[in-house]
């Protein structure tokens, strides 16, 4: 895996304000949410989670897939839990290695 660009999101998440939520599918995933999914997206097997910035805002999460399918799985499964519980439709593997779950 090369170096990811984005900053990571827990580290990130620890030097933001009170106030910082992630409104993953209309709904808001913070403070104290945030970093439970973002907990949640490690636990399933994702091999890094970075903070996709549009300006100094967060706009969506970059996760980085392991190679193990069973894992894999439960990272799309983590993923998209939000996106389903908003209506979204859901992220499909398809071999990628890198999803992006936008806010």
């Amino acid at each position: 895996m090369s170096r990811p660009s984005e900053p990571e999101a827990r580290l990130w998440l620890r030097h933001q304000e009170d106030e910082t939520c992630f409104r993953a599918s209309g709904r808001c995933l913070g403070p104290q949410n945030a970093p439970a999914y973002v907990k949640k997206l490690y636990a399933a097997g994702a091999i890094f989670v970075g903070v996709v910035l549009s300006g100094e805002e967060p706009a969506g999460l970059r996760v980085y897939l392991p190679v193990n399918a069973e894992r894999r799985q439960e990272v799309f499964e983590t993923a998209n839990k939000v996106l389903q519980e908003g209506g979204y439709g859901v992220l499909r593997d398809e071999g990628q290695d890198i999803i992006t779950v936008w806010f």
